[in-house]
């Protein structure tokens, strides 16, 4: 830091001096300066410190390449990203079409969550066949969560054909089929993939089956995840749903039981018990669970609407009685 700090001292002092005379020789002394100091700071990671250097070298050295790609960076890592943003164009336009820069450009959109910008820069690139294995591994991330399934399931193949042993990147192409509608190969691929105490791949695989209506097959894969997790509410629930879409209410509403102990899960819980108690024709108790949800969350229109339906349904028992 000693070092540092001399080399500020000098930087300044010539700085100072600059307003006197001999400019251009003590602009390359400043240089010569600034070189070192940005490579000390480099080493040590202070970013803080480095960008007001790296501004200052391109005020010196405004065609030096690697200082706008150290300052975009630099401005990313600090959180700086409309910064980054409007170097990268401002640097676009001053050296022309760098690859590199567009990459960065792309990154400060990711940071942004202008994910649509992101995609298109990307893409563009790997059309042009410019994009390391890293990058292609963030535009099919982007490209899964701008529902472009076509493009994900394009792109996780080619990593796989790279690592066919990356389950992490199976997965997400699992998840691809299953959104895209393909679920043959989501499901061909989860079997290949599964492992006992992957849960998440469990959670995902049940939520499909219960999507395709393949309830028995949903509840085996969940009293599976069970086994390792037998406390996870996640499987717990998934498990109460199949349950019930089987008819099969005793065994779901034991689970649900349980779930109503948990801050995440008890308005769920009471609004799928008032679902058994309905299939049951017990409206009272369907209204009782459906009143302790809407206490919990009185802006739920859907159990709002449900609970208007049972009461409707009490009232039309009351009348139907009172006329026998």
């Amino acid at each position: 830091m000693k070092k540092i700090l001399v080399y500020f001292i000098i930087i300044i002092s010539i700085q100072a001096q600059n307003k006197v005379n001999f400019k251009s020789k003590l602009l390359e002394k400043e240089k010569e300066y600034l070189q070192k100091v940005i490579a000390e700071f480099s080493n040590l990671d202070l970013n803080s410190l480095l960008i007001p250097c790296l501004e200052r070298m391109l005020v010196i050295n405004p065609k030096g390449k690697e200082y706008y790609e150290w300052l975009i960076k630099s401005y990313i890592e600090m959180g700086q990203y409309k910064r980054a943003e409007k170097l990268c164009y401002d640097t676009l336009k001053f050296l022309g079409e760098e690859i590199i820069i567009w990459k960065l450009l792309a990154y400060s959109y990711i940071n942004q969550n202008k994910l649509g910008d992101a995609e298109d820069i990307l893409y563009a690139l790997y059309l042009l066949d410019k994009l390391e294995l890293k990058d292609i591994k963030v535009l099919s991330d982007i490209a899964l969560k701008n529902n472009h399934y076509d493009l994900a399931i394009e792109l996780y193949q080619k990593l796989l054909k790279k690592n066919a042993k990356d389950k992490e990147t199976a997965f997400k192409l699992f998840i691809a089929y299953w959104r895209s509608g393909n679920y043959e190969n989501a499901e061909e691929i989860a079997i290949k993939i599964q492992s006992p105490f992957w849960k998440k791949l469990y959670l995902a695989w049940g939520e499909m089956e219960l999507e395709r209506k393949r309830f028995n097959i949903a509840l085996s894969i969940y009293k599976k995840a069970l086994k390792k997790f037998p406390l996870d509410y996640n499987i717990l629930y998934g498990t109460a749903l199949a349950y019930f879409y089987s008819d099969r209410f005793a065994e779901s509403e034991k689970i649900l039981k349980i779930l109503i102990l948990s801050k995440n899960f008890k308005i769920k819980a009471y609004k799928l018990i008032s679902l058994i108690k309905i299939k049951e024709k017990d409206f009272k108790s369907a209204e009782s669970y459906l009143k302790k949800a809407r206490n919990l969350d009185p802006s739920n229109i859907e159990i709002l609407s449900i609970l208007i339906d049972v009461e409707r349904k009490i009232f039309l028992e009351k009348l139907g009685s009172t006329k026998l």
